[in-house]
């Protein structure tokens, strides 16, 4: 009789065992690193809001599509808003900190500041060449407050 109840409580330890071990696999699965994505293009402010956001939507589609099936990925045109609202203009030469006191409260894994600097057109002898310069920063929100 002991046999046949130590027997059963193994079975069903092992049995809630697996069970655990599926549950967590699946709910880290499901969990997905959250990023903000802050896009400014100086090249688009002269004109016309449908073609910036043309233009925005064929830089950030491509960035968007392969990398949500990983993460959470949203562009955060509000809060470029309120960082222009606070007296930061240029996000070229904002501190990190700085970007990131607006989103203290908020559930974010990565902050990513895209910046496309002014075009410059560079002659050489016979040929002019139009040069679109990138400054990318990454900053891991969540490595930093840990």
């Amino acid at each position: 009789m002991k046999c046949i109840v130590i027997t059963w409580i193994l079975g069903v330890l092992i049995f809630c065992g697996s069970l655990t071990a599926y549950a967590s696999e699946n709910s880290i699965s499901e969990i997905k690193p959250t990023i903000a994505i802050l896009f400014t293009d100086a090249n688009t402010k002269n004109i016309r809001p449908s073609t910036q956001k043309a233009t925005k939507g064929k830089i950030l589609g491509d960035i968007v599509e392969k990398f949500s099936p990983k993460y959470n990925i949203f562009i955060d045109d509000k809060r470029i808003e309120e960082i222009q609202a606070a007296g930061i203009e240029d996000l070229t030469t904002v501190e990190r900190g700085d970007i990131m006191s607006f989103y203290k409260n908020d559930n974010i894994d990565f902050i990513v500041v895209i910046n496309f600097l002014p075009t410059q057109n560079i002659s050489a002898l016979f040929s002019m060449t139009t040069i679109t310069s990138i400054q990318l920063k990454i900053i891991d929100f969540k490595k930093i407050f840990i």
